[in-house]
């Protein structure tokens, strides 16, 4: 009596072996992007703190880092300076977020009008694994923004001050 496997019995086993790591490494690729969401989220509710605490002990919220203009968006991507210090004077407060994928038309960015009395910050078009609404409580744009800004950007976290919301 002969011992061993034959060619199909081997053949199925390394198909069947194939199909279970495709589905596991589809499972892990998705918990990491999972993951980066969760981080980003974090970091912009992070910032969101720092700028309440920048703007009561300085009356005002920060101006734009990278020696950009106050009505222009500022941040860590070659679309908006591509610096570090992209909020100014937040340094001390913490250190800023930079997306870990460094997509050139995402990342963090920060904006704040003339008189610095409004601020958005967004990490702008870099979520991954979850799909904002209008309706979302960090969404780009909120819903009393009007439909016409209703999903511009579905893919943005953000944080802003009341008069900020629908920029």
């Amino acid at each position: 009596m002969k011992r061993g496997f034959t060619i199909v019995e081997l053949l199925v086993t390394v198909s069947l072996i194939g199909i279970l790591s495709a589905i596991v490494v589809g499972g892990i690729s998705t918990a990491r992007g999972d993951a980066r969401d969760k981080q980003r989220l974090a970091a912009v509710e992070q910032v969101k703190l720092a700028l309440e605490i920048y703007r009561e002990a300085y009356g005002q919220y920060p101006d734009t880092g990278c020696d950009r203009n106050t009505n222009q968006w500022t941040g860590h991507g070659e679309l908006w300076g591509d610096c570090d210090e992209y909020i100014e004077g937040l340094d001390n407060i913490l250190t800023l977020p930079v997306d870990p994928l460094k997509d050139e038309d995402g990342g963090y960015v920060y904006r704040t009008n003339a008189d610095f009395s409004e601020y958005k910050f967004m990490a702008f078009n870099v979520v991954e694994t979850e799909v904002l609404t209008v309706d979302d409580e960090y969404t780009r744009y909120p819903a009393v923004c009007g439909t016409s800004l209703s999903d511009p950007n579905s893919k943005s976290y953000a944080v802003y001050s009341a008069g900020a919301q629908c920029w």
